[in-house]
């Protein structure tokens, strides 16, 4: 065959000819020399001495070429070439003996089958039209392999793939009952599988269209080193594994698989667990991290025709920050589709906070629920601050808002018994709450507390209002470096504001003012 085409189209199915669309094939230059010696009832033999082509999605076969021999007691496949533009694959010999077997279901159960894969290479670049992510991916792999046993019964061994003396992988593999998918066994072995630092830069620039500056912290992981099993029949599913790093190492035991009398398409449960993880050597000298030690739980499905959903647990049993050892922290997160449910728990020697939360996402009536309690909580142990000695804060948050943004939300954020102690002095405040109410058009923000007390009513958008400020900065003064804004939205509004006595609160946070009697504040703004 010389210059041969073949076209084959569906009519009513869009073509994208960036990828390979099975329903729109063209295929040029087909160029094949064949030859079959011979055709009996028992017997076989052809040889593919070239065959090549090209695709219209840019999948081009230089050649290929092979020798198939077969009769009554065997079938064998013989010096199997495959060339790409920058691929070479090489077959040396794949033979199935099926001697004395009437039937395909013995054949498949009891034929014996030998394959072996000579040292290829291969570049997954050649792969791109069918995979465009590929198209940037310039490394090849070198891959060599053996497959022996049945149909039935394959055992993949000795499957080595290196890539640049920076990546390398051997692993070995046993599937069973191929044909009989309710059946299929699955038993896999990575022995290991290393990565280098820059075999890691490598990897991820392959899928860049540009060569992309990776941040220190990845090539600070070092060599990579992961080894592993996964086994089990396709709907229960065991893996587990062993990653390791230069900061430390990182196990997981996970479940994977589908319960069909349940309706449940998919699902994934099991534990991830570290080793004392050095984060401070991950990233640049002064950095303020240390030892990190967690574990997560997962336990996530997904119905047929339906969304994932599930729970994360985490436990984090030490963490280093800034000099300071965080311990005995929890974290529980429960979501499905289009809502969030979470809850974080410390219980530290130095305070001790508790929060949850709910989101829902619902559109204009979407809803943020939040409450948080604080505890004996002293800064100064935490080096977040050294302006107080002594300090010891108390006090918990409520917040609910209806709303998907800023400018429609509804709701107030409330703080109830907060106390601020140091060895001198004291503040209380009983409550403070901030409410929302209304639309752009007609808006009303409300304080009320022990100590301040306003309103803020008018048409106003709280994302423009800085703008505002600034653009009426820039006209009235001009002599300011203000940049022009851009008006969003008109803001008219009038502030009506009560100061009443912060003497303890000056005190004890050390402000530099003091109001004694009451203050007020008015205004109007347009």
């Amino acid at each position: 065959i010389r210059r041969g085409f073949v076209s084959y189209h569906v009519g009513d199915i869009p073509d994208n000819q960036e990828k390979f669309n099975p329903r729109h094939i063209e295929i040029n230059n087909i160029n094949a020399n064949i030859s079959i010696r011979s055709f009996n009832p028992d017997s076989l033999s052809a040889q593919i001495k070239k065959f090549s082509f090209d695709e219209q999605t840019g999948f081009k076969l230089n050649k290929m070429s092979m020798s198939l021999e077969g009769n009554k007691d065997s079938v064998s496949i013989q010096n199997v070439e495959i060339q790409l533009p920058n691929s070479l694959f090489e077959l040396r010999e794949a033979t199935i003996l099926h001697s004395g077997l009437d039937s395909l279901e013995q054949i498949l159960d009891k034929a014996p089958l030998r394959l072996q894969i000579t040292p290829s290479r291969i570049c997954l670049k050649d792969f791109s039209a069918f995979a465009p992510v590929l198209r940037n991916y310039s490394d090849c792999v070198e891959m060599s392999a053996s497959v022996s046993g049945t149909i039935n019964d394959l055992l993949l061994e000795e499957l080595l793939l290196k890539q640049n003396g920076t990546i390398s992988l051997l692993a070995k593999m046993n599937l069973r009952s191929v044909t009989r998918p309710e059946e299929t066994y699955l038993f896999g072995q990575v022995n290991n599988f290393h990565v280098s630092s820059d075999g890691l830069l490598h990897l991820i620039n392959n899928f860049q269209k540009e060569s992309i500056h990776i941040p220190s912290y990845f090539t600070n992981l070092g060599n990579l080193e992961f080894n592993g099993e996964i086994s089990g029949f396709l709907d229960h599913l065991v893996a587990y594994g062993n990653l390791r790093s230069n900061i430390g190492s990182l196990k997981m035991d996970l479940l994977i698989g589908q319960r069909k009398e349940k309706n449940i398409a998919n699902y994934f449960k099991g534990q991830v667990e570290t080793s004392e993880l050095n984060l401070n050597a991950l990233f640049d000298e002064g950095n303020p991290y240390g030892i990190a030690h967690f574990g997560i739980d997962v336990d996530i499905s997904r119905p047929v025709n339906g969304s994932f959903a599930g729970d994360i647990n985490a436990r984090i049993n030490q963490f280093d920050y800034n000099g300071y050892r965080y311990e005995n922290i929890l974290l529980d997160g429960k979501f499905r589709e289009d809502e969030f449910n979470g809850m974080f728990f410390m219980d530290d020697p130095n305070g001790k906070l508790y929060a949850e939360g709910l989101f829902k996402n619902s559109d204009k009536n979407s809803e943020f629920n939040f409450f948080a309690e604080l505890a004996d909580f002293r800064p100064d142990k935490f080096f977040l601050t050294d302006k107080f000695e002594n300090p010891e804060l108390n006090l918990s948050l409520n917040v609910n808002f209806t709303g998907d943004n800023v400018d429609d939300f509804a709701g107030h954020i409330t703080v109830d018994s907060l106390s601020f102690f140091t060895l001198t002095d004291s503040f209380y405040l009983d409550t403070l709450r901030i409410e929302t109410i209304g639309i752009k058009s007609n808006r009303k923000l409300t304080i009320a507390s022990d100590i301040i007390n306003g309103e803020l009513v008018g048409n106003y958008s709280f994302r423009s209002l800085l703008p505002s400020f600034l653009e009426t900065a820039r006209i009235d003064l001009p002599s300011l470096p203000f940049a022009e804004q851009k008006k969003e939205h008109e803001n008219i509004f009038s502030l009506t504001l009560r100061i009443d006595d912060t003497e303890n609160l000056s005190n004890t946070f050390k402000l530099p003012f003091t109001v004694i009697d009451s203050m007020y504040v008015y205004g109007q703004y347009n």
